[in-house]
């Protein structure tokens, strides 16, 4: 058994399957690990503490009090915030309240990047949470960059680590698949892959392609409808919500990847497809940019409304064996979890 590098961590976030594969990434590390979330932990190492975390007067003193009497009784060497919004303003009040320093704070992306434009107030939270943590994470270099311009001179460890993903063993053979994963929600614009899908099954040459949507969301219906309307039913497979198992499942068989949200941090989904060798078809922001290079080892998309789906297939073979080896560089599950276990040890020790 691995020998437990310290002793005990409080981690807050919304439930979800970011905050699971990051808990299950530093159990190793924890002799305990105690979550405050707003559902169960699904992994059976942890024990969760259910709080409400939305915006109210009430959970001002009630979760605030909730994570307080959680730093009295565990005593944790530290607190690990995952998505900076109203989760993270709890947990930071709760702290200062008990003069406890040792804050990870971890950005999502629109936290840090759209959420805090909307109002001052969440400006001003976003910077208490910011100015009050040791060290700061995001999986992407331009997060930094927004993060440095609301609190300037925040002399804090910045670290860029991704969630990383797992190598699974390569099972399948690609067929003529193309596959969209993200949710159903107005920033992801499936309904412009649908409709890009259309125009690319339009050419002889491509009628025998199928596009697989993964997820739901609040326009699942909306896209069904559309996928009616445009007589793509035969062409087009709504999944739903599938296991770790089938959407890696459908990487490997897939050809072609396509995920064109309007803001976005590093997509795992997007370092899985790189590396089970789809063809990554992008939107144009900074996270994509800083993982795929136009026209080299991927399609980086402009306008939603051109035959992005095309101009993919004529490239079809698009730097696979570059993106394969990438990944593997930079982008695993196991470089993630030495890059978090040496942050640990530095804020520990204070040391640059």
């Amino acid at each position: 058994m691995q020998q437990k590098e310290f002793n005990t961590i409080l981690v807050v976030g919304p439930a979800g399957t970011h905050l699971t594969k990051f808990i299950s990434m530093i159990i190793p590390f924890f002799k305990k690990v105690v979550v405050i979330s707003d559902k169960p932990c699904e992994l059976d190492q942890v024990s969760t503490v259910k709080v409400d975390f939305h915006y109210s007067l009430k959970n001002y003193f009630a979760t605030t009090s909730i994570i307080s009497e959680q730093i009295k009784t565990l005593n944790p060497q530290f607190i690990h915030i995952h998505q900076l919004s109203s989760n993270a303003f709890y947990a930071v009040r709760a702290c200062r309240k008990n003069n406890f320093t040792n804050i990870i704070s971890t950005a999502w992306g629109t936290d840090v990047l759209v959420t805090p434009d909307k109002s001052k107030i969440l400006n001003l939270i976003l910077k208490y949470v910011l100015k009050h943590s040791k060290a700061i994470t995001a999986d992407a270099n331009f997060m930094f960059e927004s993060i440095n311009k609301r609190v300037l001179n925040l002399t804090k460890f910045q670290e860029k680590i991704l969630f990383g993903i797992e190598l699974k063993p390569i099972l399948f053979q690609k067929e003529d698949i193309i596959y969209s994963n993200r949710l159903h929600n107005p920033l992801y614009r499936i309904d412009k892959i649908i409709i890009a899908f259309s125009k690319f099954i339009k050419h002889p040459e491509n009628n025998h392609y199928k596009l697989v949507i993964g997820a739901t969301g609040s326009q699942t219906q909306n896209l069904k409808q559309l996928v009616s309307d445009l007589e793509l039913t035969s062409k087009v497979d709504f999944v739903g919500w599938i296991n770790q198992e089938k959407n890696t499942e459908y990487f490997q068989k897939a050809k072609i990847y396509v995920s064109i949200p309007e803001s976005d941090g590093t997509s795992v989904s997007l370092l899985e497809a790189m590396y089970y060798g789809c063809v990554p078809i992008v939107s144009n922001l900074p996270a994509n940019n800083e993982w795929i290079k136009n026209g080299v080892n991927g399609i980086i998309v402009n306008d939603v409304d051109e035959d992005f789906i095309v101009s993919t297939f004529k490239n079809i073979e698009l730097g696979l064996e570059h993106n394969f080896n990438i990944i593997k560089e930079q982008g695993t599950f196991d470089i993630a979890k030495e890059k978090y276990l040496d942050l640990y040890k530095r804020v520990l020790n204070h040391a640059n």
